[in-house]
């Protein structure tokens, strides 16, 4: 998973339940917690120059984690913010260079084991407390953001097209749609995610990545037209 897609990932799942669900939810992560993880004390956070009761995301005292440096991957001190009583977040991610690494840029492997600790420790608690967890994958939260109007007629496209290429009349109609309201709705595409999410709805990843170089020919032609009509 791109480090990207991953910032998404994490940023984006919450935990919703009652007070005390929520309670169990954190105390079982706690208890779960994967090899190289730990919940900081008060005492250690403070060491770290951090104040471990305020966090610019949660009202109230986040919960801190550390995890270890090894040789394939940075160390980081994260938070999971409970945004209030009945929900928790994914909140800051600090990455930290081991004593042996030089500074590099973030690399997928680094962020690889905070998308584990989302899937493998914070899901199962929550489901096993019994509250509701949403953690989407990166296909899901690019379709998301997108403006209404254009998820509707990606959805309309998708689900109506027979999957293959050349598109019939009907689809065709479909795909227009789509694209004009798009351009219109001044919606970016990320083109790498377009084409996962395309694929993810059943498409070929040859006839997505088609696809994808038909959007953006066609919103480029849209945007030369619309160039010269204010020309005139």
């Amino acid at each position: 998973m791109e480090p990207i897609d991953a910032s998404s990932r994490w940023n984006a799942w919450s935990v919703s339940g009652t007070p005390t669900q929520i309670d169990d939810v954190l105390n079982r992560l706690n208890r779960s917690l994967p090899p190289g993880w730990r919940s900081l004390t008060r005492s250690e956070i403070l060491e770290l120059g951090l104040n471990p009761f305020q966090s610019a995301f949660s009202p109230a005292t986040p919960a801190w984690y550390s995890l270890d440096p090894a040789s394939d991957h940075l160390g980081a001190i994260v938070t999971v913010n409970r945004i209030q009583p009945t929900q928790l977040r994914g909140g800051t991610v600090w990455f930290r260079e081991g004593p042996d690494r030089p500074a590099r840029p973030l690399e997928e492997s680094d962020w690889a084991p905070l998308v584990s600790l989302v899937d493998h420790s914070i899901v199962p608690a929550a489901m096993a407390a019994g509250a509701i967890v949403k953690a989407p994958e990166p296909e899901e939260i690019f379709f998301g953001d997108l403006p209404l109007a254009v998820r509707s007629k990606l959805r309309g496209f998708s689900d109506f097209a027979r999957k293959t290429l050349p598109l019939n009349d009907g689809e065709a109609e479909k795909w227009r749609e789509f694209v004009v309201t798009t351009f219109r709705a001044g919606a970016v595409i990320d083109s790498r995610l377009f084409v996962n999410w395309l694929v993810r709805e059943g498409w070929s990843r040859t006839t997505s990545e088609e696809l994808d170089h038909l959007f953006f020919d066609q919103c480029l032609l849209l945007s030369r037209y619309s160039e010269q009509l204010q020309v005139v």
